[in-house]
């Protein structure tokens, strides 16, 4: 039996038609929509919903552009159309005759394939709809509370999930995952990832492929009513909490899981058995949710035996050894600490996502050696190539971009008046520059990655509860470890996060679960940061305050307000200890640094000077961290800050503490340097 789907409107086609004909066209037409209301119904709604600002044109061209657009998006959308073909094997599972067939035909199979659709789908989006597929029939569980069976769904799909010889297929499960088990409390077991199987066929690298095309590279079907159901997905609206579901909606939902059996064991079979297990663990880490992953890291290791070649002495956790040096400048005291192993959680494929799809390929794409677990930032600017940054200095640049290209990804954004934007749960920052007619020509986007356990390496200061300042150029990492500061004092303090760029916490209402049980504020405009630090302070009562990036005088005298109340203050700051010194702003979170007159007697203490500079207050921080871009892994850790100022206005000796982390064996060697400005440097 054949139906014409009734989801798809007018509104929807001429999103795609505005798509397809000139940028100018978009322009003309929507600015004038925009500036001057005419009445166009349905059409006017939703160009002011997506609207393209470019220049002006005149009434009569507006007018004869809205007709043709009208009668364009009439032909569009019955070409759109494709005819719905119900299958007679797709049974909707909301009532108790449908879940006792579902359950007689599941229980006994070894393998199904799974996919799950909602609205924003992940740890605080809806899950609307699960689908599992076996060789004869497709079961699609309807997941809302208006379904009188949910209840038993629930403890079904849990029995069937958690199985681990049952072996669920999925494709890109990581969402699906994140979903089942932050709603529902359901933790998969025993699943195949078609998407990281791919990485493991041939010699094939690329990290990501749509269902589509990978369906289409093996000869199955994919899913024929995807492009006709993509445009209710990018209105925005709740298009899968649509009861009761059309036979598009059952059929889309069908689709995704007809074929991925088959495809797995085709996929299986091209796969080196020498691979299998290290494709096993990509799969875990692909479906393991954040809690999962944090204890899987914090199994203890066996702490290593380290020997040095100078002097074969034993060296174990804790047990201080010191090591006799040459070089009269730096003496060392050697400490050998075992850390917890990092986790990175980059949830990258979300920012790739906001990408045309052929340019999302082609950066999945590339050579290992520009792999996408190592993108820092991509750079759009119209008319100029596409700009891909990686660690280590690594650039490469392709293409064209577009205003097609940059509207594609804008329209999936909401930007501030900071020009700011992100995505909803992740910590990407999307970053827009816009020309002197307002439109948006230009996009940043920053890939935000959450380090776990990477504070491991201060426990000996967290756990104490001391306050932090952490120093450093753009990109050492500042805002990473900062945020882990945060997640482990939280276990123990109430922590408040001042987040003024949504960096520490992520973009949204609900904060990033990097953070932990950490609260956080955020901050309507930068100029307001000290006033949102001084409420948190007043109306929250915390332990701790974290705030990202210091940098004016005001928010200096806040740190110091916030401090004289008894409140740990943890903060970055951009620099190192020597610029740190001699700006005259920053100066003051050391104590601040002041030239006075001494007289005849007190200058026979200092070598006849009588000018003499001294630190003018204490510091507000007790500890100070310094990174640097040239080794990411190794740290200046700054004690007792007022005797290492002093020390180094007086032109004396002082000391820091390096902490090296080797990531290889999660080994911390902490060393004791001592800088001495007055010993001759060694060339």
């Amino acid at each position: 039996m054949e139906h014409l789907d009734l989801q798809g409107t007018r509104e929807e086609a001429i999103i795609q038609i505005l798509r397809s004909i000139p940028i100018a066209t978009q322009k003309d037409v929507t600015r004038e929509l925009v500036l001057n209301g005419y009445p166009v119904g349905g059409l006017k709604r939703m160009l002011l919903k997506y609207p393209f600002l470019g220049r002006v044109c005149n009434e009569r061209g507006l007018i004869q552009q809205i007709t043709l657009l009208e009668e364009e998006a009439d032909r569009y959308l019955t070409k759109l159309r494709v005819p719905v073909v119900e299958l007679d094997s797709v049974t909707l599972v909301d009532d108790s005759s449908s879940l006792a067939y579902a359950r007689h035909i599941i229980t006994g199979l070894d393998t199904i394939a799974v996919d799950c659709e909602g609205e924003d789908l992940g740890e605080t989006g809806q899950l609307c709809l699960v689908q599992i597929g076996c060789e004869n029939n497709q079961f699609l569980f309807d997941m809302l509370d208006s379904n009188p069976v949910k209840a038993e769904i629930t403890l079904l799909l849990k029995e069937w999930f958690e199985d681990e010889k049952k072996i669920k297929v999925f494709h890109d499960c990581k969402q699906d995952s994140s979903a089942l088990y932050h709603q529902y409390n359901i933790r998969l077991r025993g699943v195949l990832d078609t998407q990281v199987m791919y990485t493991y066929t041939g010699t094939n690298r690329k990290k990501s492929i749509s269902f589509s095309k990978l369906c289409e590279k093996y000869g199955l079907e994919g899913n024929p009513y995807k492009r006709q159901v993509q445009p209710c997905f990018q209105l925005k609206r709740p298009y899968w909490r649509t009861r009761p579901l059309t036979p598009l909606m059952k059929m889309y939902a069908a689709h995704d899981v007809i074929s991925l059996v088959p495809l797995s064991r085709t996929m299986l079979s091209e796969i080196d058995k020498s691979r299998v297990e290290e494709m096993n663990d990509a799969i875990d880490a692909n479906v393991m949710h954040f809690e999962e992953l944090v204890a899987k890291a914090k199994v203890p290791k066996e702490i290593p035996v380290v020997v040095t070649k100078t002097n074969p002495v034993i060296v174990s956790e804790f047990n201080p050894v010191v090591v006799p040096q040459s070089n009269p400048v730096i003496t060392e005291t050697v400490l050998i600490q075992q850390c917890t192993e990092p986790i990175v959680v980059d949830e990258i494929d979300q920012l790739l996502d906001l990408m045309p799809e052929e340019i999302r390929d082609y950066i999945n794409g590339l050579p290992a050696d520009f792999s996408v677990e190592e993108i820092v930032e991509i750079a759009m600017d119209v008319h100029r190539p596409y700009e891909v940054f990686y660690y280590r200095g690594k650039r490469m640049s392709f293409g064209k971009v577009t205003f097609e290209h940059i509207n594609h990804v804008a329209e999936q954004l909401e930007f501030g008046g900071d020009n700011r934007s992100g995505i909803d749960g992740t910590l990407h920052r999307i970053s827009s520059m816009k020309n002197r007619g307002g439109e948006i020509n230009g996009l940043t986007l920053r890939v935000g990655r959450a380090v776990m356990n990477i504070a491991d390496r201060l426990s000996d200061i967290t756990d104490k509860t001391e306050s932090i300042l952490l120093l450093g150029h753009p990109g050492t990492g500042k805002t990473t470890i900062m945020r882990d500061i945060a997640r482990v004092m939280s276990e123990k303090d109430r922590v408040m996060i001042v987040d003024t760029s949504c960096e520490i916490g992520g973009f949204g209402d609900t904060p990033h679960q990097a953070i932990g049980k950490a609260r956080r504020m955020q901050v309507p405009d930068i100029r307001m940061q000290q006033e949102v630090m001084i409420q948190a302070v007043q109306n929250h009562t915390p332990d701790v305050i974290v705030i990202d990036e210091i940098g004016t005088s005001k928010e200096v005298f806040t740190a110091r307000t916030i401090a004289q109340r008894g409140v740990v203050l943890c903060a970055s700051a951009h620099g190192n200890m020597q610029s740190i010194m001699k700006n005259p702003i920053l100066c003051n979170l050391l104590g601040g640094v002041e030239t006075v007159i001494i007289g005849d007697a007190a200058a026979l203490q200092h070598d006849n000077k009588k000018v003499h500079t001294q630190m003018k207050d204490t510091p507000i921080f007790e500890n100070i961290i310094e990174l640097s871009k040239e080794d990411l892994n190794s740290w200046k850790v700054y004690r007792d800050i007022s005797s290492v100022v002093k020390k180094i206005l007086a032109g004396k000796s002082y000391q820091y503490e390096l902490r090296s982390f080797d990531p290889e064996t999660s080994v911390m060697t902490k060393r004791i340097e001592t800088v001495d400005p007055l010993a001759p440097q060694i060339q």
